[in-house]
């Protein structure tokens, strides 16, 4: 089987054609070059049979001696070209590694099911052309639904957008290396600065062709290198945390059930159900849209309630009605057996508590003692004396309004002190 190599020369047949009919309508040699090698890369892949990922991995090279995939990538390209139409066309796909992808299009469905019917009419008319590379089965973009070119074009973007997102990374981290070497000052921090609107190309391209094909998850963590300074280790954060969320994702059931033992009823039960009640499955295996129609449905029933309790309320003859209903009851609470035992019971209670010794022994403490207090010759002499300055005041000082100064149409006021 002959290798394929990004760095080289047009030597296909079918990637010549397609360089001579791009370049015919563009005029352009790079954008030429690169969409024949985007799609001689499909063409090849297409027409030749991989037994493992490997063998694609293999066969396949950036320049001479390094290849274009990894590992992961190779995995995942090997999988789309070994699944069968059959399988393709299935009713559900699996679902893709990508955690936040998985978490961001759950909550979509769900929102958009609560959205009202003729909402979500105008959003499914126009959602082809808002997510034109879109392959989500049923709902495809228009771009995607063009037979032959839809499929090689969206894998030409998925390559481009991978190598662009290199690209970017590339850009920030040693752009300011390279200037640093020029002799000129402060020529690092000019270089951070060139290198982030180098970046800042690749990003929003990456986020353009993300958002298309409805990988709102990757568009996001794309979206974080767009910070100054700090965007390519948030960005780094978020693709690490998204590995951990895909691995809680996976091990989160299995986890439980050891927790919660066979019956439900094992020693570490309790942090099972912590688990299950209390985190998120980022890959849940419900329906999201019966989940927002059951919500919607309580939400209607909600409403519906409230607002015949409101008509009630505003209506003469059902508040009439209500207010009779509510007297009937508190009538009924009057003769009600259970509250008159309660109120005997409560009688007794207290005249209990009124002939209990021990009560009316502190009672009489009570009063000996207040007695005591008013017996005090200190605590006369105190309130005597008290009394005298209080009344000695009274008669030294006083208000009244002057019948002279009336100055500017106002009264002042004068105290006069009898000394």
């Amino acid at each position: 089987m002959s290798l394929w190599t990004w760095e080289s020369k047009l030597e296909d047949p079918y990637e010549k054609q397609i360089y001579k009919k791009i370049f015919n309508l563009t005029k352009s040699k790079t954008l030429a070059l690169k969409a024949s090698k985007n799609l001689g890369l499909f063409n090849y892949l297409k027409n030749n049979k991989f037994e493992t990922s490997k063998d694609l991995r293999d066969s396949i090279f950036l320049q001479p001696g390094k290849k274009l995939f990894d590992e992961k990538q190779a995995k995942t390209v090997w999988e789309f070209f070994n699944t069968s139409p059959q399988q393709q066309g299935g009713e559900t796909p699996a679902k893709g590694d990508n955690a936040f992808d998985a978490l961001v299009e759950r909550w979509l469905v769900f929102m958009y099911h609560l959205l009202p019917g003729g909402i979500q009419e105008s959003i499914k008319y126009i959602e082809p052309f808002m997510f034109p590379l879109s392959e989500k089965p049923g709902e495809e973009g228009i771009v995607s639904k063009m037979p032959g070119v839809g499929l090689g074009l969206n894998f030409a973007l998925d390559v481009v957008a991978q190598n662009n997102k290199l690209a970017a990374k590339l850009a920030q981290q040693y752009t300011p290396m390279i200037m640093g070497l020029v002799p000129i000052p402060e020529a690092s921090t000019v270089g951070i600065i060139i290198g982030y609107m180098i970046s800042t190309m690749f990003i929003f391209f990456n986020m353009l062709v993300f958002v298309s094909k409805r990988e709102f998850g990757q568009a996001f963590t794309q979206s974080l290198a767009l910070f100054p300074f700090i965007g390519l280790a948030m960005q780094n954060m978020a693709e690490s945390g998204e590995k951990v969320i895909e691995k809680f994702a996976s091990k989160r059931q299995k986890l439980i059930g050891q927790l919660k033992g066979s019956d439900g009823q094992g020693m570490f039960a309790f942090l099972g159900d912590l688990i299950e009640n209390y985190t998120f499955d980022p890959l849940y295996e419900g329906d999201p849209q019966a989940d927002a129609l059951a919500l919607k449905q309580k939400l209607e029933g909600k409403f519906t309630e409230i607002s015949g309790n409101l008509q009630n309320a505003l209506d003469p003859e059902k508040r009439g009605e209500l207010f009779q209903q509510a007297q009937q009851k508190f009538q009924e609470l009057k003769t009600d057996p259970r509250l008159q035992g309660l109120k005997q019971q409560a009688q007794e209670k207290f005249q209990e508590l009124k002939a209990n010794p021990n009560l009316q022994g502190f009672r009489e403490k009570a009063q000996a003692s207040l007695d005591k207090l008013k017996a005090n010759p200190q605590l006369q002499g105190l309130r005597e004396k008290a009394q005298e300055r209080f009344n000695k005041f009274t008669q030294r000082a006083g208000k009244r309004l002057s019948k002279k100064k009336h100055k500017n149409k106002k009264w002042k006021t004068q105290r006069k002190l009898n000394k």
